[in-house]
């Protein structure tokens, strides 16, 4: 035996469908209720496993959903729209945004 097990590792991107729907600032999100166990249980094993976590963002999805200026899709900031979260934080980007409501949705599950 080699012992590639704690050099290689593999995970299993998830799309950011994996929230709840229609959060428009981070420090309300959270999981979806119906698949919020498997979420935490996945997590868990990954991080027992020191594998990482991955997740597909598609901001300007994410702003054709929720109806939002498609320049907020965008890292160059031209867009007006902005998102002032609890937290203190601006957000100026759907990606920054959504990245942070994955975290604080494993923060949220009890999944630190």
């Amino acid at each position: 035996m080699l012992g590639y097990g704690d050099l290689v590792k593999a995970t299993i991107p998830h799309y950011s469908d994996v929230l709840k729907q229609g959060i428009m600032k981070p420090s309300d999100a959270d999981f979806r209720d119906d698949i919020k166990a498997k979420m935490v249980e996945y997590l868990k094993f990954l991080r027992e496993n020191n594998a990482p976590a991955a997740l597909n963002l598609y901001p300007i999805h994410y702003c054709h959903e929720n109806d939002l200026d498609p320049d907020f899709a965008f890292f160059d900031n031209k867009s007006k729209f902005f998102v002032l979260d609890d937290n203190g934080l601006n957000y100026t980007n759907a990606f920054d945004l959504l990245y942070d409501s994955f975290y604080l949705g494993n923060e949220e599950s009890r999944y630190p």
